[in-house]
């Protein structure tokens, strides 16, 4: 197989696992919220797992698509990167355990539009993952 074969199939995969990550995570969410609806107990902790695990997923996925595959080397970690991206997009994953703790018992209408708008979450999940893989380069 020839070198350019190669990336378009590893594009090709990592499309089809981002894909599947997205499908898979916006169903268990969505099957969570219909079961809300029925059984009035919202879990903010499984939200939370299934929002980092999957849409973080897929930030690692684009972030290993853009890394350097050299095999030798040592590992170096980018502080600045780490606490500047990967921190507060964590905390903002969160946010769900934070509503549901009470942090926002000063300004509900924040809690209600974390509540209602499940993108914001989605996006600094992908942040998240990206940027935690990304910080870990080899030199």
């Amino acid at each position: 197989m020839k070198m350019n074969q190669r990336g378009i199939l590893k594009n090709f995969i990592y499309l089809v696992f981002i894909v599947a990550f997205f499908a898979l995570g916006s169903m268990l969410i969505e099957n969570h919220l219909e079961q809300v609806k029925t059984t009035y107990r919202f879990s903010p902790v499984y939200v939370t797992i299934i929002s980092i695990v999957f849409f973080g997923g897929i930030g690692v996925l684009l972030g290993l698509g853009s890394r350097d595959r050299r095999t030798g080397g040592t590992i170096l970690i980018d502080k600045s990167r780490l606490l500047l991206l990967t921190l507060p997009s964590l905390v903002v994953s969160l946010s769900y355990v934070w509503v549901h703790l009470g942090l926002f018992k000063w300004n509900p209408s924040i809690a209600a539009y974390i509540a209602t708008n499940h993108y914001i979450v989605i996006v600094s999940c992908i942040i998240m993952g990206h940027s935690l893989i990304t910080s870990f380069r080899k030199q």
